[in-house]
């Protein structure tokens, strides 16, 4: 019975794959290959080109690698890079860690610059973050919504609710 249950969660897993791949090329979204991972952009809709897109995301999984093994569950950290500049959000213990997330942030490859916002405190709760997730959807929205901006023109990062 066990491999009965086994075979059918993996042709579930085949059909819905096999779903996937046939409407993304037509919502305009297409797979990215990095580094061995498939990486799903807007790419069309980005105003940088998909070079630059695939180096930013390149970037924030290097640098998002660098920070778990040298610091770890103790803080909460979040990567945004775009045009190879990097924002770095979140919560560290303590001023050491602050520097330290820094410095490994800016010794990966092709980053040019880096915005160090972090702030030296407990970890947010989930309940924060959930805030911030809503307060994010607002402004986009609100973006999304004006006439005279070009909505994919930014990048919204929200920690601690501050945009």
């Amino acid at each position: 019975m066990k491999n009965n249950h086994y075979c059918l969660n993996l042709r579930l897993l085949t059909l819905a794959t096999l779903l996937t791949a046939s409407v993304l090329p037509l919502s305009g979204c297409f797979p990215l290959a990095a580094g061995g991972a498939i990486v799903t952009g807007f790419v069309a809709a980005d105003r940088r080109s998909a070079g630059a897109q695939l180096e930013d995301q390149n970037i924030e999984i290097k640098a998002g690698n660098q920070l778990r093994l040298n610091i770890g569950d103790r803080a909460h950290i979040n990567i945004t890079s775009y045009n190879r500049q990097v924002l770095i959000t979140g919560e560290v213990p303590s001023a050491q860690d602050q520097a330290r997330a820094e410095q490994l942030v800016r010794a990966v490859d092709n980053v040019s610059t880096v915005l160090n916002e972090l702030a030296v405190m407990g970890n947010t709760t989930l309940t924060e973050r959930s805030n911030d997730v809503i307060t994010a959807g607002r402004v986009k929205a609100a973006i999304f919504d004006a006439q005279d901006l070009t909505s994919n023109a930014f990048k919204i990062t929200i920690e601690r609710n501050v945009v």
